[in-house]
């Protein structure tokens, strides 16, 4: 069984984790996964090739552009092939050798200097969690990148994470010398064989469950959170509980309010494939506008590429994504309102009424089932 080096905060905390996710499919990609898995793709194309972030041929936004040249500038620093540098792109590698287990990755760069040093760089597109560095992820790359050097030879490698849209800085870098590569090796390999014994602990937190598809039928998770709502739903009123029972309950929050809503999606995602859950049903929620296009062709049509030209805070909502329909239109009205016929038409062209999302109601709610419940037909 692989232990993914992108899952490392998972495994290494958790160590069920692994045999856990398993037997769970896996959820379907966030329109903010697509959206990185598009930008490392453009670098890839990019390093691989005399093409620019910026060509047409990529149909990307000027902020996915601009966040890949951040990355292409770090290359250019770094990268002398007239020195004897080695660059390495989209790179798989494994730390088999150094932690005997089936420890792997794909590295987006990998620059091997004539110097003998090793930098190991990690694109990251999203701006929501600001990933640090050191990271397990990257230690994993870097003794992958490592494994194949003799082990009398001094190793040191860079790590770096360039993470343009984050908060901070876009670049950020750790150094590992060969003690400290060492000692990683050993850490990892320990780990792998808790991951992978006949019965691995599962210890619940909030990073390691955060993304965790088996979050919601984890018998770990499911003993903190009745935990959790036991102490909290006691007898005693909140204002009665002790300041190191309210300390605990809130350390636990994050935990508890992941999991509901794990579970939530849980059981309405098995009652959309056809489950049956005695006393619930599954209906279509509110009925929006969205948009029936991909970001970047918003961005296109809106923003400087098309005669509209809208400014950024009216386009973008803060997390730098389109705003939604009816959002954009309230902006456009209150900030350029001499733009709002034309920023209309666009949307009339642009966007459309969606199927509502899949919402759980009680069996005797007078709302039919769900249009999308897979092998179900209604009758009158």
């Amino acid at each position: 069984m692989l232990l993914r080096a992108s899952k490392g905060d998972q495994w290494t905390a958790c160590a069920g984790s692994v045999q856990a996710q398993a037997q769970v499919e896996d959820a379907q990609s966030s329109i903010y996964a697509l959206e990185g898995t598009k930008a490392h793709k453009i670098l890839e194309t990019c390093l691989k090739s005399r093409y620019l972030p910026d060509d047409p041929i990529f149909e990307a936004t000027r902020e996915m552009s601009d966040a890949v040249k951040v990355a292409l500038d770090w290359v250019d620093r770094n990268y002398s092939p007239s020195s004897g540098d080695k660059l390495e792109v989209e790179k798989y590698v494994t730390a088999e050798p150094l932690t005997q287990a089936n420890i792997a990755g794909t590295a987006d760069i990998i620059i091997r200097k004539a110097t003998g040093l090793v930098m190991v760089a990690d694109f990251k597109y999203g701006m929501g969690i600001q990933v640090q560095v050191p990271c397990h992820q990257l230690n994993i790359y870097a003794l992958g990148a490592v494994a194949d050097i003799p082990s009398f030879i001094e190793r040191e490698v860079e790590t770096t994470i360039i993470q343009p849209r984050g908060e901070g800085e876009s670049i950020r870098s750790a150094y590992l010398d060969n003690a400290e590569l060492n000692a990683l090796a050993l850490f990892y390999e320990n780990k792998a064989k808790a991951a992978m014994g006949p019965t691995p602990e599962l210890i619940p937190g909030e990073k390691q469950c955060r993304w965790c598809s088996a979050k919601a039928t984890c018998p770990a998770v499911q003993e903190q959170v009745a935990n959790v709502i036991v102490e909290a739903t006691g007898p005693r009123p909140p204002s009665e509980l002790s300041e190191a029972t309210v300390v605990k309950l809130l350390e636990n929050l994050d935990v508890v309010e992941s999991w509901l809503a794990e579970f939530r999606e849980f059981a309405v995602g098995n009652m959309m494939r056809g489950s049956i859950i005695p006393g619930w049903k599954v209906v279509e929620g509110r009925s929006l506008v969205k948009w029936q296009h991909d970001p970047e062709t918003i961005s296109n049509k809106f923003g400087s590429n098309s005669g509209i030209k809208l400014k950024r805070d009216t386009l973008y909502n803060i997390k730098r994504t389109p705003k939604t329909p009816t959002q954009l239109m309230k902006s456009v009205k209150a900030v350029e309102p001499e733009k709002l016929h034309k920023a209309q038409r666009l949307v009339d062209e642009l966007a459309g009424p969606s199927v509502g999302k899949p919402k759980l109601a009680r069996a005797d709610d007078p709302k039919p089932w769900h249009p999308d419940r897979v092998g179900f037909i209604e009758l009158d």
